[in-house]
């Protein structure tokens, strides 16, 4: 999650007085659902490590988070052969975590 973080902050924030060109133009959105995937996987992690399904649902939903930001940002195939990867783990470890 770092290095797009770190692009989109990047290049939206050297581009601004430009008025905002290509990659930049999308800063506002593609920002927020970055920030709202990185907020939901930190909220995640106290639940993960305690093995309860809360934070196993709060990682499905960052997923899902990051599907977004991927199919935003153009990359279409990266998004889904990212999603079917990211989904099937987490499914295969879904009987790991209790109620």
């Amino acid at each position: 999650m770092l290095p797009p973080l770190l692009f989109v902050l990047g290049v939206g924030t050297a581009l601004m007085p430009f008025g905002g060109v290509g990659y930049a133009a999308g800063f506002s959105y593609l920002t927020v659902v970055l920030i709202v995937e990185i907020g939901l996987t930190l909220a995640a992690l106290p639940g993960l490590f305690a093995r309860k399904m809360s934070g196993w649902r709060l990682l499905f939903y960052a997923q899902i988070a990051s599907l977004v930001f991927s199919l935003l940002s153009g990359n279409i195939i990266g998004a889904l052969i990212g999603a079917l990867i990211g989904f099937y783990i987490l499914f295969q470890v879904r009987s790991l975590y209790q109620a």
